[in-house]
């Protein structure tokens, strides 16, 4: 064998050695994603400007909306930031600024807590009983009942109500109550362009396939009630990929992005609700999710440190990677236990090793 064959057959081993790991990194991906215990309805992962994967089940496809529960923090969070950067608002601004009937210790909370989750306010964050004792914990609590109970007419007001328990400013407090005061002073502050500023900057995404819903007060519901298809959470992704830019344009500033994505220091942090599986380090950004290290514990060992979260309950998730410029979208309903995000980017990773 002449040595040009010898090098060309060496090649062609190496090749196939690839391929093969790629198919067992790609299965090992699938095998996780849809096994039985879990409801994965899609998966999108984008690497280096290439989707690189993308399937649905459960009846869901690319047109088909989902609901995005926790992640549609992550959207309010961005449309505050475009707020801050046209000056309607700023950080420092107290929340009596917009309501005027607010006892004084409330007049202290800024938006800067707002986003932070530091109003501290008495509240329940609790979504489903991890056992029976706890299913009274979960009705009388303020999720459920500023959704679908005595809050869901306002649900701004509804938190607005709450006693204040700790010093605004000064304790981290997970609470989907205050992404709803925030779009409830977003439309006292644009008041009739209100929905030109919301649906503006979802449609600069280049996807018009979403639903926010309201409440009967006419704000949008914040903290939980975007429906979206996964084709918007990945366009919304790669707007903070890109640094804030669409099609060559800037939409949503960079600082802005820098600043949500680091993480919220404080002197006490309460934690959030056990989910079954899972261990939350409550590394928090201004409404995203970080993997940075709090008590000597990183979220996710296997994923880059500059990974940064928008996630919602039941499994919904925009994973962002600007080292690796990666974005991953998934969506499902995993009602019986936790989704092991760390296991999720760790495969992901490895299957698009190369691409």
């Amino acid at each position: 064998m002449t040595k040009s064959k010898s090098f060309t057959t060496v090649i062609m081993l190496l090749t196939l050695l690839v391929r093969a790991d790629s198919q067992k990194s790609a299965v090992k991906l699938l095998d996780f994603l849809f096994k039985e215990n879990l409801n994965t309805d899609s998966i999108i992962i984008y690497k280096n400007k290439e989707k690189i994967l993308e399937r649905y089940d459960r009846s869901y496809d690319h047109n088909k909306k989902h609901i995005m529960w926790s992640v549609s923090k992550s959207f309010t969070s961005a449309i505050v930031g475009v707020a801050i950067g046209e000056k309607k608002l700023r950080l420092d601004q107290s929340i009596c600024d917009f309501y005027q009937k607010l006892s004084a210790d409330k007049c202290n909370i800024t938006i800067l807590d707002l986003l932070h989750y530091k109003a501290g306010f008495s509240w329940v964050e609790q979504y489903e009983p991890l056992k029976i004792s706890d299913l009274s914990k979960v009705t009388d609590g303020d999720v459920l009942q500023m959704i679908y109970g005595e809050g869901h007419g306002d649900m701004a007001n509804y938190v607005l109500n709450k006693a204040l328990v700790y010093k605004p400013g000064t304790t981290l407090q997970y609470n989907t109550g205050t992404p709803n005061i925030l779009m409830d002073i977003l439309k006292r502050v644009y008041k009739k362009k209100y929905d030109d500023l919301v649906e503006g900057f979802l449609n600069k995404l280049g996807v018009d396939s979403y639903v926010w819903s309201k409440d009967r007060s006419g704000t949008y519901v914040g903290g939980s009630h975007l429906f979206a298809t996964p084709s918007l959470m990945l366009e919304f992704g790669k707007l903070y990929l890109n640094k804030g830019i669409v099609n060559n344009k800037k939409i949503l500033s960079s600082n802005w992005i820098n600043f949500s994505t680091q993480q919220v220091r404080v002197k006490k942090i309460i934690d959030h609700q056990d989910i079954p599986g899972i261990d939350i380090v409550e590394s928090i950004g201004a409404m995203w999710w970080l993997n940075t290290e709090l008590d000597g514990k990183v979220p996710w060992p296997d994923a880059p440190k500059d990974t940064f979260i928008a996630w919602g309950h039941w499994g919904q998730f925009i994973i962002i990677i600007p080292s690796l410029k990666m974005v991953i979208v998934r969506t499902g309903e995993d009602k019986t236990e936790g989704f092991d995000i760390n296991q999720f980017i760790k495969l992901s990773i490895k299957y698009t090793e190369g691409k």
